[in-house]
C-alpha cells in the first residue's frame, strides 16, 4: 500500500514541473543546511580553542610582566637581579635574534642549525617566537657553556623550552663527553 502512494507521488512529481523544481530546491536547501551546520561547529570549536590559547598566553604574559615589575617593588638598595636587566623584544627583533644565536653558537659549531620554529601567525598571536638550535660539540665544551651563559645574560627575556644533550663514550670506555645538543629557545615579545 505504501509503495502505491510513493508511485503515485513520483508520477505526480514527474508530470508537474513546479513540483520537480520545489523538490530539487528542497534537497539543495537540506544539503546546504547540513554543510553549513557542520562547518559552523568546526569553526566554533576552533575558535574556542584559540580563545583558550589566547587566555593562557595572556596569563603567562601578565606573570612575566609581574616578574619584570618586581624591580619597582623591591627596595632601592637591593642588588640588581635578573629582571632588572631583561626586557621584552620587539616584533622586528625576531629575525635578528637568529643572528645573535648564530654569533653565540658558531664558536662551538660552525655548522650549527638555527631555525625559527614558530609560524608568523603564531608569533603575532602568542607574543613569543621559538628557535630550534642543533649543534655538535667537539672540543669546544667550555665555549658551549660560555655561549649558554651569554644567552642567559642577554637583555631579552628568553627561556629554554626543551634541552636535549647527547653524549659520546671516550676511548677509555669509562667516561662520557658531550657530543650534540638540541634545544628550543623561546623569545618573549611585546
Amino acid at each position: 500500500m505504501m509503495q502505491i502512494h510513493y508511485k503515485k507521488m513520483a508520477e505526480m512529481v514527474r508530470k508537474n514541473r513546479w513540483l520537480r523544481v520545489l523538490l530539487v530546491l528542497g534537497i539543495l536547501f537540506l544539503l546546504f543546511t547540513i554543510v553549513f551546520t557542520y562547518y559552523f561547529f568546526i569553526y566554533r570549536n576552533r575558535g574556542e580553542m584559540l580563545y583558550a590559547d589566547i587566555e593562557k598566553n595572556k596569563a603567562s604574559y601578565t606573570s612575566l610582566e609581574a616578574i619584570l615589575n618586581t624591580k619597582e617593588a623591591a627596595p632601592k638598595d637591593s642588588k640588581e637581579n635578573y629582571s632588572d636587566k631583561k626586557a621584552f623584544a620587539d616584533y622586528e627583533e625576531v629575525v635578528p635574534f637568529i643572528s645573535l644565536l648564530e654569533s653565540l653558537f658558531s664558536t662551538v659549531d660552525h655548522k650549527a642549525e638555527i631555525t625559527v620554529k614558530s609560524r608568523e601567525e603564531q608569533i603575532l598571536t602568542d607574543h613569543f617566537a621559538d628557535y630550534n638550535v642543533n649543534l655538535k660539540i667537539t672540543q669546544n665544551k667550555d665555549l658551549f657553556f660560555k655561549a649558554l651563559d651569554e644567552l642567559y645574560n642577554t637583555r631579552y627575556i628568553a627561556k629554554w623550552m626543551s634541552f636535549n644533550v647527547h653524549y659520546k663514550t671516550l676511548e677509555n670506555g669509562t667516561q662520557n663527553d658531550l657530543a650534540e645538543a638540541e634545544f628550543v629557545v623561546r623569545l618573549f615579545l611585546k
